[in-house]
């Protein structure tokens, strides 16, 4: 029996699977944040306040969108 570890992304050795998964994770992270900003863009055209952004993370984010 190994007490080797697999992730949901494929086995521990796989470079390709990590790698895979980490795209995944960017591309569906990226995703849900240009879905946020697109919300908040929309509310402040309806003259609704935006969400507060109490951890300032919104910048980070808008930066590495540009990218």
């Amino acid at each position: 029996m190994t007490s080797e570890r697999q992730s949901p992304g494929g086995s521990a050795s796989d470079p390709a699977a990590f790698v895979r998964t980490r795209v995944e994770l960017a591309t569906q992270s990226q995703r849900l944040f240009a879905d946020y900003l697109s919300e908040q863009v929309a509310a402040a055209s309806r003259g609704e306040a935006p969400e507060r952004d109490p951890l300032n993370v919104a910048p980070a984010f808008a930066e590495t969108a540009s990218s």
